[in-house]
């Protein structure tokens, strides 16, 4: 009887273990929608991460919500998130101080669990495909997400879209493609871009 105590105890643990191992980490319930007067309620506060918290805390943000947020000290949340599967896409946008790249792409559910698709782009990669476009650059607005995909291994390919242009008004030259790849576990493996054909 306490052979089969023990084995009982000891599968619910190795089933707890699997199904953590896989559970959805950041779901619709992270997505908060900020009130419209957060801004002038707290741009000028001691410590406007502070007061972010304290508001959302008070209009009954989720868990979930709060943990977004607490990845980017209280300046951004996340406001719209995806269903493509394991990881999944999302956009988080700026609280406070807000700036022509508001709304920022992350993937979540990953590992790691929340991923700032800019801050992860291959600059060196991206600096060699600039070269023929004298004095152009990428960064003038987020990468937009084109398409995702899951590999026959069971894991996925988010391709993001990135334009390439002299200045925020100019119009487009190309397109640079960027692809966040990540294997049938949520890890991520990196990110590679190439220019559009």
């Amino acid at each position: 009887m306490r052979r089969f105590v023990i084995g009982m105890i000891a599968g619910i643990g190795f089933c707890l273990i699997t199904f953590s191992a896989w559970a959805e980490i950041f779901g619709p319930q992270a997505v908060w929608t900020a009130p419209e007067d957060l801004d002038s309620r707290c741009r000028e506060a001691s410590n406007p991460g502070q007061c972010v918290e304290t508001v959302m805390r008070s209009t009954g943000a989720s868990i979930q919500a709060l943990a977004i947020a607490k990845k980017c000290d209280f300046t951004c949340s996340l406001t719209e998130i995806g269903r493509e599967g394991r990881v999944v896409s999302g956009t988080r946008s700026d609280l406070l101080f807000f700036s022509h790249n508001s709304d920022k792409p992350v993937l979540l559910n990953g590992q790691p669990d929340f991923i700032d698709v800019w801050s992860q782009v291959p600059k060196d990669q991206v600096s060699q495909i600039l070269r023929p476009f004298k004095g152009a650059i990428a960064g003038f607005s987020p990468p937009s997400l084109l398409r995702a995909q899951s590999k026959p291994s069971g894991g996925q390919t988010f391709t993001y879209e990135s334009e390439v242009k002299q200045c925020r008004a100019c119009p487009v030259e190309a397109h640079i493609l960027l692809d966040y790849d990540f294997d049938a576990t949520g890890k991520f493996l990196g990110a590679n871009a190439r220019l559009a054909r």
